[in-house]
């Protein structure tokens, strides 16, 4: 290693060590926890090597409890970087990586996963206590709608639902593959089976024609 390489490495910690020094000193929001990782996201696209998704699936697993009772906005800012890093992250499951950084990966879209769900029981268990008043219900019925608004907004559902018709696609596929080929084995016995068939026939004919000329001679 280079002591450029080196150095650069050195004030790359440096850089580490304040930015945790001041997030101690400083806690942010869930919406501003929520930003940065969908800066994480673009960071992790133009990754040279693999370290990053150790060092932060790491933070994102310790963070992550911070969402819980977050506000609404927070939902609709993490529905987002999850579904900008299901499109940025869909290239790299692709190719042939260690088990360690497919495993990281999945941790960092875990751990988005149940950071939604846990807004979400919340949001659920708040409802709950709050059905006895029409009023509120009314007024909760509305921000649902605005938020399931924004999420759709966010193109999350349209990201999921592109992967799972792109496997269902796969799928169907090898299934159809499989059943030409049975369809083309089935023909093949068939065709077999008729060729059997014409054979004896034709063997059987010329047996009664051989029969039938040697009692004529006698």
């Amino acid at each position: 290693m280079s002591p450029e390489q080196t150095e650069r490495q050195h004030q790359h910690r440096r850089q580490q060590q304040q930015q945790h020094h001041q997030q101690q000193q400083s806690p942010m929001s869930a919406a501003a926890r929520t930003e940065q990782a969908l800066a994480l996201l673009r960071r992790l696209a133009q990754a040279p090597d693999l370290t990053l998704f150790r060092q932060e699936a790491e933070r994102v697993e310790h963070s992550r409890q911070l969402y819980t009772g977050a506000a609404d906005a927070a939902v609709v800012l993490l529905e987002r970087a999850a579904a900008h890093g299901l499109r940025l992250l869909q290239p790299l499951l692709l190719l042939d990586l260690p088990k360690q950084a497919l495993a990281c990966i999945a941790s960092l879209l875990g751990s988005w996963c149940e950071c939604c769900f846990a807004l979400k029981a919340s949001q659920s268990h708040s409802e709950e206590h709050q059905q006895q008043q029409q009023q509120q219900q009314q007024q909760q019925q509305q921000q649902q709608q605005d938020i399931a608004a924004c999420l759709q907004a966010t193109g999350l559902l349209q990201a999921v639902t592109d992967t799972f018709q792109g496997l269902e696609l796969r799928r169907a596929s090898q299934q159809q593959q499989q059943q030409e080929q049975q369809q083309q084995q089935q023909q093949q016995v068939s065709e077999q089976e008729c060729y059997v068939l014409v054979l004896a026939v034709a063997l059987l004919h010329s047996s009664s024609n051989y029969d039938a000329s040697q009692v004529a001679v006698w």
